[in-house]
């Protein structure tokens, strides 16, 4: 283990590729979320293995809980549960604004998305499908 200025360890995490855009640390800090030009990936913090990937063209923003989440380049968010069964999507597109941020509710019964424009919109997951509350 390396350490950081204040003593405390840090720890490197060696990934399978060296095409990593934006990136997202599960709640529990056991997985990483990371984009590539075109896919999502899931990897372990333990060993940098990829225990799940999904074909996502530059996705924008995404968040990792007990579901795996997604914003695309074309502005569909897409959700996954941690085994990879997509649960559903719904296009953002309506929105007339780019996604920068997404966040999982405490209690995983949807998904808060934020713009570039500043404003907060929260989606509902259930059923199958992501819709608008």
């Amino acid at each position: 283990m390396e350490s950081v200025q204040d003593e405390r360890p840090a720890r490197r995490i060696r990934l399978m590729t060296d095409d990593v855009g934006r990136w997202a640390l599960s709640d529990d800090g056991h997985f990483l979320a990371y984009a590539t030009m075109s896919t999502l990936q899931i990897a372990s913090v333990e060993n940098g293995a990829i225990v799940f990937q999904a074909p996502i063209r530059g996705a924008r923003a995404f968040a990792v809980s007990n579901r795996y989440v997604a914003v695309s380049d074309d502005g569909v968010l897409r959700v996954w549960t941690l085994l990879g069964k997509e649960m559903g999507s719904v296009s953002l597109a309506a929105l007339h604004d780019a996604v920068t941020a997404v966040a999982i509710r405490p209690d995983e019964s949807g998904v808060v998305v934020g713009t570039a424009r500043g404003r907060v919109w929260e989606l509902a997951i259930g059923d199958g499908i992501a819709r608008a509350r």
